[in-house]
């Protein structure tokens, strides 16, 4: 039988490693390497990576990113500008899509929701991300709600992982485990 590697001991007993750092602020980690981490606005926490690095008489700097969100998002911040790289790793899922900053989410979900609920008689059912887009999306029919535009209607969030991830980022800054060390 195998055994992990580690236990949840061991995972508890880290967290005397863990640093806090701020975002835009360079940091070393050794004498040859400095890094930076950047808000890239995709997902609460998501950051861009800047590492300069030392080598010989050199440095070379580097950036890795995954997905990169939104410069209008209704709950998130807009990306933050990073300085040049030599090189950059860049994931975008999006990456060759302009995406519309002319309608807002909620008018454009009220759209989709008069059209297919009250015109058609049927059922919207909007696939999406767990962390991120669910949470955009409670947010908008929220305020279609405050703003009294939104139908009266039943809506169900189908996705108990999104549930969960909604709960805690509702949470989020009540929760401390432990203070951090600064690095």
């Amino acid at each position: 039988m195998l055994r992990p590697l580690y236990d949840t001991a061991d995972a508890l007993a880290s967290f005397d490693s863990f640093v806090a750092v701020e975002y835009g602020k360079w940091f070393t980690i050794d004498e040859n390497i400095e890094v930076m981490y950047t808000d890239t606005g995709h997902i609460i926490g998501s950051a861009a990576v800047h590492l300069k690095i030392r080598e010989n008489d050199s440095i070379k700097r580097l950036t890795f990113s995954g997905d990169v969100g939104r410069y209008s998002d209704a709950i998130l911040k807009a990306p933050e500008e990073f300085s040049q790289a030599d090189y950059i790793i860049l994931e975008s899922t999006y990456g060759n899509s302009l995406h519309d900053i002319q309608i807002t989410t909620p008018d454009n979900l009220l759209k989709w929701i008069e059209k297919a609920c009250i015109q058609k008689k049927g059922k919207l059912i909007i696939p999406a991300f767990s962390v991120g887009r669910t949470q955009e999306i409670l947010y908008a029919l929220n305020q279609l709600e405050i703003e009294r535009r939104l139908p009266q209607l039943y809506y169900f969030v189908d996705s108990p992982l999104s549930v969960k991830a909604t709960q805690m980022l509702k949470t989020i800054h009540i929760i401390l485990i432990k203070p951090f060390k600064k690095f």
